[in-house]
């Protein structure tokens, strides 16, 4: 079958899948899902980002909701804008991996890769929650294509498309900041020519910094002070490092909520890297931890689901489909780490340091065992981890096709 054929197959199987769902559960946001309703609800009617329509904030990136408030203005504030959205963004994510996977690792690769994206339940279940994860794998994956085009014969065209698309990213989540530059890294590191990648790697962080500046200096016009996109890394590295921490998210303390956004940002980042400092070993053992717990499940689709689960009379379901989420995602992982051991074995450690793949799946857990943890934050690292499964099946058909020695 050629690749055209694959991917046409699997956004059929995906949007059937994805169809089906989306029938029978209807869209009923809760927790972040309903504070992304509410920041793209008032962007769509009213061209204002936070809360209330009179209450600009930036505690949240404003990229997931901004594009649902896209729809909203479309189509109507209601959950068919929702799956639409999110029905898009599974195509483009399924093309952009496919496409990833196959270069990478060849077709069978892409086939698995393609597969799980397509029908892994989680993936499914996503398509009716108003939620970060979608944008930012259909936006990352993007720019990791972009880089593969291009690295070869970097320009100043292909610096300025890269910066856009890291910029994009980054307003999803500003994890991705660091990308641009990592990116120019690998590029040399695979003995692309200097002067040419360090001039197009300086066009990139110039066009982020560009496209990212309207948005830092409407924040620093809001509280007085530079917040880039948003004002939750303080945050999130104090929940995940101090004396009541459990690696997992946690309220913030009562002191924190007088504060403007801003100013608790920075109080908080203040007080989580002092503790770190003041207690090295503790730190070093909540990372550990929080290693485990962003690997260690993959229910939080379902939990975003469970009240329109139950408006659909299916509450009777949830505990299933909460296993049948885990068992996928231990065989993906599994799958994943066979696929990292294969490539370890078929390539120089140096080698294997300028494939992509792994690089980025290191670098979300790193992420998070610095900060907080949760199951959700292994998501973005999904689609990498399935092109690594696809590494791994590729090479095991490879290997019972070949005749026996002798």
């Amino acid at each position: 079958m050629t690749s055209r054929r694959r991917l046409a197959l699997l956004l059929i199987l995906g949007g059937l899948a994805r169809g089906a769902w989306s029938a029978l559960v209807p869209v009923d946001p809760v927790s972040d899902s309903a504070a992304y309703f509410t920041f793209a609800t008032n962007l769509a009617k009213h061209g204002v980002f936070g809360w209330r329509a009179d209450a600009p904030d930036a505690y949240w990136p404003p990229g997931a909701p901004a594009l649902y408030a896209l729809a909203f203005g479309l189509v109507g504030a209601g959950g068919s804008a929702v799956v639409l959205v999110n029905t898009l963004l599974f195509g483009a994510k399924l093309a952009l991996l496919s496409w990833l996977a196959g270069r990478w690792y060849g077709e069978r690769a892409a086939w698995v890769a393609g597969l799980v994206v397509a029908l892994s339940p989680t993936q499914i279940v996503l398509t009716t929650v108003l939620t970060s994860e979608m944008a930012f794998d259909a936006s990352l994956l993007a720019g990791v294509a972009w880089f593969e085009r291009h690295w070869r014969t970097p320009s100043v065209a292909s610096g300025a498309g890269l910066g856009l698309l890291i910029a994009a990213t980054s307003f999803v989540r500003p994890t991705a900041l660091p990308l641009a530059v990592a990116l120019g890294a690998l590029a040399l590191f695979r003995g692309a020519p200097i002067a040419r990648t360090l001039l197009s790697t300086a066009v990139a962080l110039g066009v982020m910094s560009a496209a990212i500046a309207p948005w830092s200096m409407r924040n620093h016009a809001l509280f007085g002070r530079w917040v880039v996109i948003s004002a939750n890394g303080g945050a999130n590295l104090w929940m995940g490092n101090n004396p009541d921490s459990s690696g997992r998210y946690m309220a913030l303390p009562p002191a924190a909520t007088r504060m403007d956004a801003a100013a608790r940002d920075a109080w908080l980042g203040a007080e989580a890297k002092r503790w770190m400092l003041e207690h090295p070993g503790s730190a070093l053992e909540l990372a550990a931890r929080k290693l485990a717990i962003t690997h260690a499940t993959e229910t939080i689709g379902v939990v975003w689901n469970e009240r329109g689960l139950r408006a659909a009379g299916a509450a009777g379901a949830i505990p299933a489909l909460k296993a049948l989420a885990n068992v996928s995602w231990w065989a993906l992982l599994l799958l994943g780490i066979a696929g990292f051991a294969q490539r370890m074995r078929a390539t120089a450690s140096r080698a294997l340091l300028t494939e992509v793949a792994l690089p980025i799946w290191v670098y979300f857990a790193m992420v998070h065992a610095v900060t907080v943890a949760q199951d959700r934050y292994h998501l973005p690292s999904v689609p990498f981890i399935a092109a690594l499964a696809g590494a791994a099946v590729a090479t095991r058909g490879t290997a019972r096709a070949k005749p026996p020695h002798g």
